[in-house]
């Protein structure tokens, strides 16, 4: 009884020891494949911003479905909005969007600040659906309280026209959304073409891009076979390495996934391929709906095998911004090397966890965190103490994944702790 069924204005919740969805309000307007990032909120506060969308699912030649708007507790006007829009908080509260065109929303008052077209040459300006690109939020300083936060996107379609068929883009491009003067950089392009694949942050600091096509787009749904030639091999970029030198390309994925599949970092380091939707109506074996799930392993895990890493043996599940915790560390030696030296801690991260859908990572964040040390050389035991920094555009509420690194970049299993104000 009162179950909204109009999934348009739906909004709905599932949680631990949930068996179903439940619902968790509605939504003021219908909204077809909005976009969806969590606010910054003061004490325990969670909002959403919700942002664009279709009134009707999507028909390319009928502009007039579009949704151009956002809404938060109330529909704030102006946001530029397609399908599948890209949404990053960018800084204290504003949001970064990028649809057809990009611009930064300041969800309190309304007010929308047009940015630069990211225009590369041969390829369709809009990265959004149907042509959905990767967009990732590169990692961000804790001591700097993340200010300089930049935005990358990579990949996407060379045709404007999603009924034809045409080759994915390796171009790659970064904005700062909160520079006195905004514009997109040429990054160096990808290894390899992609269109509809993920973009994941890793512990490191590196992304990894994985999933989609080489050819295509997703058109209007699944099935159309629009999508084809699927990009297997994963692709690494290092943003601290000089610009001619950031990326890799690492193994290649058995399985293809093409509309419809994801990726999610898991606290071990490892990062999981899974979904992919029937491409194909007329060839149903072409492309099947895919149920198996890929679990790829970055570079960073040989090593921990050869020389071990480092392991959170306790620490607090709740931490508050502005205040150090301190987590107990111990080394775990490796499978193949079983008497290794215990490295240095180097680095702690902090990562969120998220959900990612249709290429969009929106809630994806690492902050490198400010942390001291008291693991003293060759010991095999001790405690790090990290302090969270303040911001609440720069540490979300919500579940976070916290990494110790020691000097050749290999993380610790994630220590999982929920971050309020």
């Amino acid at each position: 009884s009162g179950y909204i069924r109009d999934g348009r204005q739906a909004v709905r919740s599932f949680g631990r020891g949930q068996a179903v969805l439940a619902d968790a309000g509605q939504l003021q307007l219908p909204r077809w494949y909005p976009g969806v990032t969590l606010l910054p909120g003061g004490g325990d506060d969670d909002e959403l911003l919700v942002v664009g969308g279709h009134r009707e699912s999507y028909v390319p030649s009928d502009p007039a479905r579009n949704n151009p708007t956002a809404e938060r507790l109330r529909v704030v006007a102006g946001a530029a909005g397609r399908p599948k829009t890209v949404a990053h908080v960018a800084g204290p509260w504003n949001v970064s969007i990028l649809a057809d065109t990009a611009a930064l929303l300041d969800p309190t008052t309304g007010r929308e600040t047009a940015l630069p077209s990211l225009e590369s040459s041969g390829v369709y300006q809009s990265r959004s659906f149907p042509y959905l690109s990767p967009a990732v939020l590169l990692p961000l300083s804790g001591a700097a309280e993340g200010a300089g936060a930049r935005v990358m996107v990579c990949g996407g379609a060379t045709t404007a026209d999603s009924a034809a068929d045409g080759p994915a883009t390796a171009a790659c491009s970064s904005i700062v959304p909160e520079a006195d003067a905004p514009a997109w950089t040429d990054e160096a392009p990808m290894p390899v073409p992609r269109v509809l694949g993920d973009a994941m942050l890793l512990p490191d600091g590196t992304v990894l891009m994985v999933n989609g096509a080489k050819w295509g787009t997703a058109d209007g749904a699944a099935g159309y076979g629009k999508a084809k030639d699927p990009a297997y091999e994963a692709v690494l970029y290092s943003p601290g390495q000089a610009p001619g030198s950031r990326w890799r390309t690492l193994a290649s994925a058995s399985i293809s996934r093409l509309y419809h599949s994801s990726a999610l970092l898991i606290p071990d380091g490892r990062v999981l391929a899974l979904g992919s939707d029937q491409q194909n109506w007329a060839v149903a074996s072409a492309d099947p709906f895919e149920y198996r799930i890929e679990a790829f392993s970055p570079p960073y895990l040989k090593l921990a095998a050869e020389g071990g890493r480092w392991r959170v043996a306790s620490g607090p599940g709740l931490v508050h911004r502005g205040e150090t915790f301190e987590l107990d560390v111990v080394w775990d030696d490796g499978e193949i090397r079983p008497s290794s030296t215990p490295g240095k801690v180097a680095r702690v991260t902090m990562l969120r966890y998220e959900t990612a859908t249709h290429s969009s990572h929106s809630d994806g964040r690492l902050v490198e965190a400010v942390f001291e040390s008291v693991v003293g050389g060759g010991d095999r035991s001790g405690r790090v103490r990290v302090s969270v920094p303040r911001g609440a555009s720069l540490v979300l509420n919500g579940a976070w994944m916290v990494f110790v690194l020691d000097e050749r970049g290999v993380p610790s299993v994630a220590w999982s702790v929920r971050v309020a104000g």
